[in-house]
Order: structure tokens, then sequence, then C-alpha cells
């Protein structure tokens, strides 16, 4: 596969990846206003509107998945420091290295 296919092509990536999202839509709003400064009663501004609209919708429900992943994965571990009676120190302070 060409580098092109697999920019045009994605395999194996989730369709809903945060940042590609948050890319196209800066991308599409771009386009909008390029297009609103040339013609702005034209055929292709009322249909990339939606887009944008959906585009952004999508981004909402993406960002609170992130949210709820993250306040579970929080959860989980402090179920877990307390069924083992401590808590991790690891992140806390800086490594012994010197």
């Amino acid at each position: 596969m060409s580098k092109f296919e697999e920019r045009a092509f994605p395999v194996g990536k989730a369709k809903s990846d945060l940042a590609s999202l948050k890319n196209q839509l800066a991308r599409l709003k771009d386009d909008l206003d390029r297009f609103i400064a040339r013609k702005p009663d034209g055929a292709v501004i009322a249909p990339l509107r939606e887009r944008i609209k959906e585009l952004e919708a999508e981004i909402a429900e993406a960002d609170q998945r992130v949210k709820e992943a993250q306040l579970n994965r929080a959860k989980s571990a402090e179920g877990a420091d307390e069924s083992a009676g401590m808590r991790s120190t690891t992140g806390r302070y800086p490594s012994h290295r010197r």
C-alpha cells in the first residue's frame, strides 16, 4: 500500500480518533471560511456547515468517552490501592538515578 493509500484509507485506527477528528474539523472550518469569502450563497456552504456540526458532536462524544474512561481507571486504581493497603508512589517522586 502506498503512503497516499495509507492516509486515504486508514486501517486499524478507530474512526473516532480524537486528534484526527479535531484536525478534520479545523480543515473544514478553514474550507468554509474560504468558500464564504468567494461565494457567500454557494451550494457547498450548507452541507459543509452540517458536516461541521456533526463533527463537533462526534468530538464532544469522544471527549466524554475519554473522560469517563479516565474516571473509571482512577476509580479502579483507588479500589486496588485500598484493597492492597497502600498507595503507589510511582510518578510522585523523581527516580534515584544520577
